[in-house]
C-alpha cells in the first residue's frame, strides 16, 4: 500500500512538472522583444517645453 503511495505521488509530481513546463514563457520570445528600439516621439513637459526620447538615448532614466 506504501508503495502505491509512493508511485502516484511521484507520478503526480512529474506530471505537474512536465505541464507547468508547458506554460513557462520562452526565452527566445523575450530576447526578441528586448532588441527592438522605442519608437520615436516628442512630448511636452509641465513647463511647456518639447521633450523627445532622442535626448535621452545612451542614458539611464
Amino acid at each position: 500500500m506504501l508503495k502505491k503511495a509512493i508511485f502516484a505521488l511521484i507520478a503526480v509530481t512529474l506530471l505537474a512538472l512536465v505541464l507547468s513546463a508547458a506554460f513557462l514563457p520562452s526565452a527566445a520570445k523575450q530576447s526578441d522583444r528586448d532588441n527592438k528600439k522605442a519608437p520615436k516621439f516628442t512630448l511636452e513637459n509641465l513647463q511647456g517645453e518639447k521633450v523627445s526620447l532622442t535626448d535621452y538615448e545612451g542614458k539611464v532614466v
